[in-house]
């Protein structure tokens, strides 16, 4: 809003000035020629201050006006009584001629006759504009004739070549304010990105370092429960029932060491350990494990393969990671559903890519548009117990391996993602 109401005032100033200069030329070409025809009266008022009877002195009136006309480049320069008949003319009429609206306008000229007072108009003959100045010749206090000038008035062309030099300035001065505020609004959404990727660097950052010297300080507290309960679980004396919490408290740290390995991972980046695998038979044995779970949550797993094996250079324990929470994130996806389908297909090197795919697809409650960036971002989640890292891990570690995670999501239609690695060779 305020980059608007700036470039608005910026293009108001800038068509004040445009504004300005059109109309203080338009009126220095129009007091040019009004000026002119008033010095050209005001040249021979002395000489026509006394009425004039001889031929001889009519003949030099005549040659005066003519002077007058062409020292001053005007189109007519005649005197006339109250009738507008010619008393001397420029172009040499005999005394007593009648001059037509084409020179002299008689109702101006009777008009300047009876007040006395110069008087100018502004007429259009043929199309052709000009100025006319009708000025009082007195003798005494008596008006014995009307001094009438007249010259083409060049104001209308010469406005409108300024006009369009104008209107060029002004559009040109318009495209340039919108490139520049196109670009300075360009410039403060960037540098606004700018530091908020910032700020989510260094609140990550911040996050890792704490994740990382907190998970070192738990783990070892969680390999000794783990120990415990597995050598436990071999004494003779304990019952069945004891047996199976062993066996809950094994998993629960089993899963806890999981978690905050994947914390690590991230902190401390950790390189691959990768070879060799089969795509196909690391997806099928992740899948197996959740068999059992599906059976008791009633969602239906289906499994795609193709007839050969899929090889792909993959670090089998981060690629099981990943799997393994994207099968939770489809599960939980499908929580209360009636028909809950998970599909995981793998896929070999198609034409044109040179790429495996894993493909993990749910019929759940899909992601809202709105933060389907957001839930692959580090810490991000919508779950109540959720860290936020299920997404984020599977990206970095596609990306790791010169692979690539693609989502896509339909709020009420479910998600589908999609692991790219590149293929063996």
């Amino acid at each position: 809003m305020p980059f608007l109401l700036a470039f608005l005032i910026f293009l108001a100033i800038q068509s004040g000035v445009v504004y300005v200069m059109y109309y203080y030329s338009r009126t220095a070409i129009a007091e040019t020629l009004e000026t002119k025809l008033s010095s050209a009266a005001l040249a021979a008022s002395a000489a026509l201050s006394t009425p004039f009877e001889s031929a001889v002195r009519v003949r030099e009136m005549n040659s005066m006006l003519w002077r007058i006309r062409e020292s001053h480049q005007l189109d007519v320069v005649a005197i006339v009584d109250k009738d507008c008949c010619v008393l001397a003319s420029a172009r040499g009429l005999s005394r007593g001629t009648r001059l037509s609206a084409f020179d002299v306008t008689p109702d101006v000229a009777i008009d300047v006759f009876d007040k006395a007072t110069p008087q100018a108009e502004a007429v259009t003959i043929l199309g052709d504009p000009y100025r006319r100045l009708y000025y009082p010749v007195m003798h005494g206090d008596q008006v014995w004739g009307v001094f009438c000038l007249a010259a083409y008035d060049p104001l209308p062309a010469g406005l409108m070549a300024l006009r369009g030099a104008l209107g060029v300035a002004l559009g040109t001065s318009f495209v340039a304010s919108l490139i520049l505020g196109l670009v300075v609004l360009t410039i403060m959404r960037l540098a606004e990105r700018a530091k908020r990727e910032l700020v989510r660097s260094e609140r990550l950052a911040t996050t890792g370092t704490l994740a990382a010297s907190i998970a070192h300080e738990v783990k070892n507290p969680l390999g000794m429960i783990l120990s415990a309960a597995q050598l436990l679980q071999k004494d003779s004396r304990i019952t069945s029932d004891q047996k199976e919490l062993l066996s809950d408290i094994e998993h629960e740290a089993r899963r806890s060491t999981d978690q905050i390995e994947t914390f690590l991972d991230i902190a401390r980046d950790v390189p691959l350990k990768v070879k060799e695998e089969d795509l196909c038979e690391l997806v099928r044995a992740t899948v197996e494990l959740f068999a059992a779970r599906c059976r008791e949550a009633g969602v239906r797993i289906e499994s795609k393969f193709p007839s050969g094996p899929v090889p792909a250079v993959v670090d089998r324990r981060k690629l099981r990671r990943v799997l393994v929470n994207l099968l939770l994130n489809a599960f939980e996806a499908m929580e209360g559903s009636a028909e809950g389908k998970v599909l995981v297909s793998v896929a070999g090197a198609s034409s044109g890519e040179a790429m495996a795919r894993i493909t993990v697809e749910d019929n759940g409650v899909g992601i809202p548009e709105d933060i389907k960036e957001l839930v692959l971002q580090p810490f991000y989640t919508t779950k109540q117990n959720g860290t936020g890292l299920g997404l984020s891990v599977a990206r970095q570690v596609a990306e790791q391996h010169g692979g690539s995670l693609d989502m896509s999501s339909e709020l009420g239609k479910g998600t589908c993602v999609v692991i790219r690695f590149p293929i063996a060779g």
